[in-house]
């Protein structure tokens, strides 16, 4: 994840409920963008790809197991240790890539099954060019600093945000515009050991952007995180 680089929007997670064993979330693929999902702590999650079959996973070995079913192209998994990073695993086709942030959850065995959409990247012409990408650095340089850009209404709420119970999470103020809302939060590692940050386990459905001013954290240190979304209907 590259900081300040507004092109890494995750896909939405949709959540659907099952007759069969397993829960199905459906994740709409697109080669080489991340989307979130959940897997049991305590349970094996399948992954498939709809019309498809994986290769392979890529993962750190020392967070998942991974269980093969070549005949059918799919795979499962179980993490080896439970804490509140969501893991980094990224699904192999013949054609494509698909990057998962999985979140281990307390929750039943899981399925997620990923639609083939095809096509590294499917952003519009707008997100890809570069006036769209700099009015997001200018939002995100804006909202780190003192000078918030026209037409946006500064809003200051000083709000604790439930985040993990190892971390004070405070959104400090909101610059909301007409099409993008730029939060500044502050967090805290309440803990007694390092704690270290990715960007990527802040990026929701609608977040287009994310900046952390510093991603390892000691034992009550605190950092400045920048985040850029798209204004909800009722904001």
């Amino acid at each position: 994840m590259i900081r300040l680089n507004p092109l890494k929007n995750l896909l939405a997670l949709v959540l659907l409920t099952s007759s069969n064993l397993y829960a199905a979330q459906y994740i709409e693929g697109v080669d080489g963008k991340a989307a979130v999902a959940r897997i049991s702590i305590r349970e094996l999650t399948l992954i498939k790809v709809e019309g498809g079959r994986i290769q392979r996973i890529r993962h750190n070995p020392g967070e998942i197991a991974v269980e093969a079913d070549n005949e059918k192209g799919e795979v499962y998994i179980k993490p080896l240790a439970v804490g509140p990073k969501p893991i980094n695993i990224f699904v192999v086709t013949e054609k494509s890539t698909f990057p998962i942030i999985a979140q281990a959850s307390d929750i039943p065995a899981e399925s997620i099954i990923i639609r083939d959409r095809g096509g590294r990247n499917t952003l519009s012409r707008q997100e890809l060019s570069s006036p769209y990408v700099r009015s997001l650095k200018n939002v995100l340089l804006a909202v780190a600093g003192d000078n918030p850009p026209a037409g946006y209404e500064v809003r200051n709420l000083n709000t604790n945000i439930a985040l993990w119970k190892e971390a004070r999470f405070i959104l400090l103020r909101s610059l909301v515009g007409s099409m993008w809302v730029a939060d500044h939060y502050t967090l805290t590692n309440i803990t007694d050991t390092q704690m270290i940050l990715e960007e990527q386990e802040f990026f929701r459905t609608g977040v287009a952007a994310v900046s952390i001013e510093q991603l390892t954290l000691a034992p009550g240190e605190a950092t400045n995180i920048f985040i850029i979304r798209e204004r909800s209907a009722n904001e």
